[in-house]
């Protein structure tokens, strides 16, 4: 997750809904306690399960899918991008290779796994994979369903290049570095945009230009229900989340919530990325959802802690669609990512050793 923060005109369809902004009080209060204090059920909750990862060779996971009695392991350093693991009988499957040849990858965000493909954007040959889960399985080495280069669209101009996509039904969500003021967009089938969302307009951000203020928004995480009738934007770098609904391809935004102000300043033309102040507070690293609430993992850590790793996370925020707050996960130990299925939630840590973990949500 470290290399997100690295990549970091459409009016807006429909009428906007709530604008949600929650501000310090007389008594200051960290970015942190902004966030935390707007819960006030809170659950410590202990790992029911854990793995240890490098008894097969794995330092450096990021995020972990769950496939029967595998692990899909997104890895953010080594030769590889994914490893299929089998924790019972120890056995690996390597895919993806980095690099910049034939057949190899050069620059992935995330993954996403739906039913039995797992879809891999490769941000910088803009091209979209498709892996045979089962497939690949059976025959213990990669195996490729589909592979769609994006640059085929004409939705998408040279510039203003994906950098993080998110399927979900026949469409897509996706950010990009743009100077059109967009946070967000949708796409179709066909990978043309059609909708976009704009920018937050931070206070603190004003002095920075349109480039360098979708470079820093860019680093937003995506989630959308079951039904793929709604879903969540939530920033990585800044107390910040969108609640839209889905109609097809179009996005209407509904609430929009803002705890607190990002600290970034201009690198005055050297880099289009801003640069982040030390006490930047990051914030939300992944993100998961139902039909009913929605879940973020919140890191809360400054930037220039160096002892603590700000994308290990142990809050766990739950939401309804309004984005009103429900629940408060203190997680026993912290993790990277989230992925939700049945109840569970699923992560990787990296500190001090490489691990996979599974929490059991309490129900009602």
């Amino acid at each position: 997750m470290t290399a997100i923060r690295l990549f970091m005109h459409a009016a807006l369809p429909g009428i906007l809904g709530a604008m949600v902004c929650v501000a310090a009080a007389c008594t200051q209060r960290s970015d942190c306690e902004l966030v935390l204090d707007d819960f006030s059920e809170v659950v410590r909750i202990a790992p029911s399960d854990s793995v240890d990862l490098e008894q097969f060779g794995i330092s450096t996971p990021s995020s972990v899918i769950p496939y029967r009695d595998w692990l899909i392991l997104k890895l953010s350093g080594g030769t590889h991008l994914v490893d299929i693991v089998k924790p019972s009988t120890g056995e690996r499957i390597e895919c993806f290779r980095i690099g910049r040849g034939p057949g190899e990858i050069n620059l992935v965000m995330t993954i996403q796994a739906i039913d039995s493909l797992l879809y891999v954007f490769d941000a910088g040959k803009q091209t979209y994979y498709t892996l045979d889960i089962e497939r690949t399985i059976e025959e213990r080495q990669q195996v490729l369903k589909d592979e769609i280069p994006l640059n085929s669209g004409n939705g998408v101009d040279v510039f203003n290049r994906p950098m993080f996509m998110y399927k979900y039904g026949s469409g897509y969500l996706s950010s990009f570095i743009n100077g059109d003021n967009t946070w967000f967009c949708s796409l179709n089938d066909g990978l043309d945009i059609v909708t976009e969302i704009p920018l937050v307009n931070f206070r603190s951000t004003d002095e920075l230009s349109a480039l360098e203020n979708s470079a820093f928004q860019l680093s937003s995480l995506f989630s959308a229900s079951p039904s793929g009738t709604k879903g969540v934007a939530a920033m990585a770098d800044c107390g910040t989340f969108s609640v839209f609904d889905i109609n097809g391809d179009s996005l209407t935004e509904r609430v929009r919530k803002i705890y607190y102000e990002p600290r970034l300043y201009s690198l005055e033309g050297k880099m289009i990325s801003p640069a982040h102040d030390r006490s930047n507070t990051q914030a939300f690293y992944s993100a998961a959802s139902t039909e009913e609430n929605i879940y973020l993992l919140f890191s809360g850590k400054q930037l220039g802690d160096m002892t603590d790793p700000t994308y290990e996370c142990s809050h766990l925020l739950v939401y309804d669609w309004d984005g009103n707050p429900i629940r408060r996960y203190e997680l026993e130990h912290p993790i990277t990512s989230i992925h939700l299925q049945a109840g569970r939630i699923y992560g990787v840590s990296t500190f001090p050793t490489a691990a996979y973990y599974v929490y059991e949500l309490p129900q009602g």
